[in-house]
């Protein structure tokens, strides 16, 4: 495809969270016109943005009539997966390019849709509970711990761990009121080894662009686990190659999955993969900045340039599709803090200044409220690292967790007593 000016046209990004800023101004880079949408007043994309407009994603009929009324010429869902379906929808409506089907998003969107699809190409999946003929769940014999969630919500919301039969009713109406079509899912609790892999899809041709192993905080109990860091890459790179990739390489084109970015989380247990969360968006740990930093693929640009033209690539684009940072590591590292409001923070702007620190992504400031125990609003920073050894990377991480400090307005610590093990590396 020949290389079009993109200058000064309009794009729609719905939803404005800390991890979409990126997308913003990777757009105004490229000289266009930014609208971004989300349905709170003081959503930090927003402040990047041209037009920022306050509505709420999920009234695609007001989001139809801005895209009429501004003559917009292309739409694009940030980082946010309840957020998908609405923007196949909208994209539908108002004909404008969307990587994303409807039905993709219901499969994909699914957990329990994409475990069929998984059983169907041959991989393997958590092994699961289901309920009796009545939709009970009061009949059926549990091994302890088992996992209830909702099938179709992320960032660990609606989330438990049952380790009795006694917590099982209250984290099955947890995991019911979380989800958008009432729907649970009931898996044995995996303590094992855990990935993310990566993808970017170009007509058709699937690319691994990373793979990562996934380090969690488990001292919370009866909440699913958070991530503390994302390592790469993967110890299990090879592994991924020689068991699973044909599979999934069969599996998204029966999905008609043609374009975009997708990441899959998935177990290591017994030398099996076994995928069980997808995201057909690109996800909070942000790993396109270490993409666009390995002279990789720009998969925001790449996003960007769908949405407006219907093709993912510029031919005078040099992409190397890789998946192991050549003999480099990088690290996502997640600063956890406990549930309070947010007094004091120390340490982050002394960190920027540190040497193998790319970016920094801040969630949280003083004054924040964190209220959702258990989940990805307990993020207080998500730091990118990059070092050319493991040892490095230690060393890095061992002087960043030794500067931050959180401190609620009584002057408690407020940082979760399990970061990442540095020592793991």
């Amino acid at each position: 495809m020949e290389s079009i000016n993109l200058k000064g046209k309009k794009l729609l990004i719905m939803g404005a969270t800390a991890q979409t800023v990126p997308f913003v101004e990777t757009a105004k880079e490229m000289g266009i016109i930014t609208y971004v949408a989300d349905h709170l007043e003081d959503s930090v994309a927003k402040k990047y943005a041209d037009r920022p407009l306050l509505v709420n994603c999920l009234d695609v009929d007001a989001l139809e009539k801005i895209v009429r009324d501004e003559s917009i010429d292309g739409v694009l869902v940030g980082c946010a997966d309840i957020l998908v379906p609405y923007y196949a929808e909208l994209a539908e409506r108002t004909g404008k390019f969307c990587y994303v089907t409807g039905k993709q998003a219901s499969v994909l969107g699914n957990k329990k849709g994409l475990k069929k699809s998984l059983r169907k190409y041959g991989l393997p999946t958590i092994p699961e509970y289901f309920p009796d003929e009545y939709g009970n769940y009061e009949t059926i014999k549990f091994h302890f711990p088992v996992f209830v969630k909702p099938v179709d919500n992320n960032s660990a919301k609606g989330m438990s761990v049952c380790y009795c039969e006694e917590e099982f009713e209250a984290a099955k109406e947890k995991a019911l009121a979380a989800s958008r079509s009432k729907t649970i899912l009931v898996e044995d609790y995996m303590v094992c080894d855990d990935i993310t892999v990566s993808y970017t899809l170009v007509d058709g041709e699937v690319h691994v662009v990373s793979i990562y192993d996934r380090y969690v905080n488990r001292e919370q109990k009866g909440v699913g686990t958070i991530p503390t860091g994302l390592l790469y890459p993967s110890k299990y790179t090879d592994l991924y190659f020689e068991t699973a990739h044909d599979k999934v390489c069969k599996m998204f084109p029966a999905l008609d999955m043609k374009n975009g970015v997708l990441s899959i989380q998935a177990f290591v247990c017994d030398g099996k993969i076994m995928f069980y969360d997808p995201a057909f968006r690109t996800t909070g740990g942000q790993g396109y900045l270490f993409y666009k930093y390995f002279g990789m693929c720009d998969q925001i640009k790449m996003l960007i340039r769908f949405a407006l033209t219907g093709s993912m690539v510029d031919e005078k684009e040099n992409i190397k599709w890789q998946c192991n940072f050549g003999s480099s590591c990088a690290m996502n590292l997640v600063i956890l803090i406990k549930t309070g409001v947010i007094g004091k923070i120390e340490g982050l702007e002394q960190i920027k200044d540190l040497p193998g620190v790319l970016n920094i992504t801040q969630c949280h400031f003083e004054g924040d409220g964190v209220t959702n125990y258990g989940t990805l609003d307990q993020t207080l920073a998500r730091l990118h690292l990059i070092a050319d050894s493991k040892e490095n990377l230690r060393e890095l991480i061992k002087k960043i967790l030794n500067l931050v400090k959180v401190v609620d307005c009584s002057g408690n610590n407020m940082l979760l007593g399990q970061q990442f093990d540095y020592n793991e590396l």
